[in-house]
């Protein structure tokens, strides 16, 4: 059993580019977002720790790239864990989760 979840989530799915440090860029899609990170659907096509840069659309705010690592892996998917995000992804991420935050 998952320890219960630090921040709130909501539901976004949306295409999202996976660019590796090391590695070919590959495709998915992405289940729900948090302030802390992204759940992608899917196996993961690099290791637990990778460092991997995003590319994707957020609502009100058009394409963003953002940096993240492989925090874990699941049957269901990937969770990525955000690393340093400006203040306009925060507040863009910030506001979808107010507006419809999905019960952990």
């Amino acid at each position: 059993m998952r320890d219960k979840r630090e921040h709130q989530r909501a539901i976004l799915e949306v295409p999202v580019r996976i660019h590796p440090k090391n590695g070919p860029v590959w495709e998915t899609q992405s289940l729900d977002i948090s302030i802390g990170g992204i759940f992608l659907a899917g196996r993961s096509a690099v290791e637990i720790g990778a460092e991997v840069t995003l590319a994707f659309e957020l609502p009100k705010l058009g394409e963003v790239k953002m940096p993240g690592f492989v925090r874990w892996t699941s049957e269901r998917g990937i969770g990525i864990q955000f690393g340093l995000i400006g203040p306009r992804e925060t507040h863009a991420i910030g506001g979808l989760v107010r507006r419809q935050a999905v019960a952990s």
